[in-house]
């Protein structure tokens, strides 16, 4: 059976923002290294620093660049990518408790995309200071 290693990271959760977003990227394990360091060339190429988020894409050709040489790499190789899109106002279980319907919301999106996969998956997310069961 593969072994999968799947990152996710989300946008937009906080006040203010309209939608959010969850993104997850799975590589294969025996990818991973190769992986790594094609990320890394590109990210020194571009020339940047520190993290990039996406509200200062949009007023940065570098980091402009870097997102779609980003992209184009992670078209062409064995990775897959996976995201949900959810407006806040529509989503009646959001305005009642905000933490369980991003949980919801994520657990679908990892269910989603592991569907047709027939690998052990391991998702690493960024650290968070609340919990959830599943």
């Amino acid at each position: 059976m593969e072994e999968v290693f799947a990152f996710a990271d989300e946008s937009g959760t906080s006040k203010g923002c309209p939608c959010y977003t969850i993104g997850i990227i799975a590589i294969p394990k025996s990818y991973f290294v190769e992986f790594n360091q094609k990320i890394s060339d590109i990210y020194d190429r571009s020339g940047l620093q520190g993290e990039i988020k996406w509200e200062k894409v949009r007023k940065s050709a570098g980091q402009i660049n870097l997102c779609i040489d980003t992209l184009r790499f992670v078209l062409t190789s064995p990775v897959s990518f996976h995201a949900i899109a959810v407006s806040k106002q529509p989503y009646r279980k959001w305005h009642s408790n905000e933490e369980a319907a991003f949980y919801t919301t994520y657990d679908y999106l990892i269910r989603e995309s592991s569907r047709s996969k027939n690998a052990k998956i391991t998702v690493f997310a960024d650290q968070k200071s609340n919990s959830y069961a599943k």
